[in-house]
């Protein structure tokens, strides 16, 4: 059975797994779960009621705590409150106005990190103790590779409309800098920018999710004009596809079209492992916590200790 510390830490790992389900709502789809989205809400605004764990552990953290609490309470009225523009729910059905993806990735991205290194310190000193009687690291590890390949596939998306949205302005612009283009570069830059923060601050090692990193981050050079696009051999030109790569001083190249296709074919494989490991690793444990929730615990699991 799970213990006391084993509960406390899962309590605030499940906070960064709402943070990163929210990125739900960056990647277009059909229609999206409003039992989901009112889940989720709920559980936003509970974390800051005044017994809340979250709220508790902002509390210990004295000045940074009250400025991560004012951050939190910002993104549940920008994203999941009443007045949100991002997010609408009416009745059975749940809108998301997709211009509006960068809001939701800059408060994910910054919160998720702030509640990552705090879960991360809560373990270390737990383990340290050896106050905690199951081995979360596994767990956590599989955990970070989801989230950050689900985040750089997200942030990878939006750049990609964004670019081509700077490119027909410029086009429309016969190549002069209008308020229209240098609105859209500044989105762009805080892309850039967000992806970049993921390479920084991510500690997964494995070659898979590395070598998609440094591809992504290829692309990111090739937009901002530092890299070259590739070369395209000709038996890989498919006119029926569109794949045709685009002519350079007579030399032909992929496209930007191509290198953004690749780079998400590359990271949707690492998407689908990186989901498969996660499951195998999380599944387990979310049994025997429920199991210890159902037969009780030694000491109440909300209650903090001093990490």
């Amino acid at each position: 059975m799970i213990n006391k510390a084993g509960h406390y830490i899962l309590g605030i790992y499940h906070f960064t797994i709402m943070l990163r389900d929210t990125l739900e709502y960056t990647f277009r789809k059909d229609n999206y779960q409003p039992a989901a989205y009112k889940a989720r809400r709920q559980a936003f605004e509970k974390s800051l009621e005044e017994k809340a764990q979250i709220k508790q552990i902002l509390a210990k953290l004295g000045e940074n705590g009250a400025k991560v609490e004012t951050k939190l309470q910002e993104f549940i009225d920008l994203v999941y409150s009443d007045n949100s523009t991002v997010l609408k729910a009416s009745g059975d059905e749940l809108r998301v106005d997709h211009a509006q993806h960068l809001i939701i990735f800059e408060m994910v991205v910054g919160l998720h990190q702030t509640f990552w290194d705090i879960l991360s310190g809560y373990l270390q000193a737990a383990t340290s103790r050896q106050d905690i009687n199951i081995d979360l690291g596994p767990l956590f590890e599989a955990d970070e590779r989801l989230y950050r390949t689900i985040a750089i596939q997200g942030l990878m998306n939006e750049i990609e409309k964004v670019f081509l949205e700077f490119q027909k302005a410029m086009q429309e612009s016969r190549g002069a800098k209008t308020p229209q283009s240098n609105y859209i570069i500044n989105d762009l830059t805080k892309l850039v920018q967000l992806v970049n923060f993921q390479k920084a601050h991510n500690r997964i090692k494995d070659t898979a999710f590395n070598d998609m990193v440094d591809g992504e981050l290829r692309v990111l050079e090739m937009i901002e004009g530092k890299r070259e696009l590739p070369l395209m051999p000709e038996e890989e030109v498919v006119p029926e596809s569109k794949q045709i790569g685009v002519m350079i001083n007579g030399v032909r190249h992929r496209s930007f079209p191509d290198v953004f296709r690749q780079a998400r074919d590359i990271n949707r494989a690492v998407l689908i492992e990186s989901e498969k490991v996660w499951k195998e690793r999380y599944l387990p444990i979310h049994q025997e916590l429920m199991a210890g929730l159902k037969d009780g615990v030694d000491g109440d699991p909300k209650e903090p200790f001093d990490a």
